[in-house]
């Protein structure tokens, strides 16, 4: 099971691709 860590995980992991896709 995820918990807060997963999330923030997948939350930094989201801002990150958002970022190389819009160079």
């Amino acid at each position: 099971m995820l918990g807060d860590g997963g999330f923030a995980l997948n939350e930094g992991l989201k801002r990150v691709a958002l970022q190389i896709f819009h160079r």
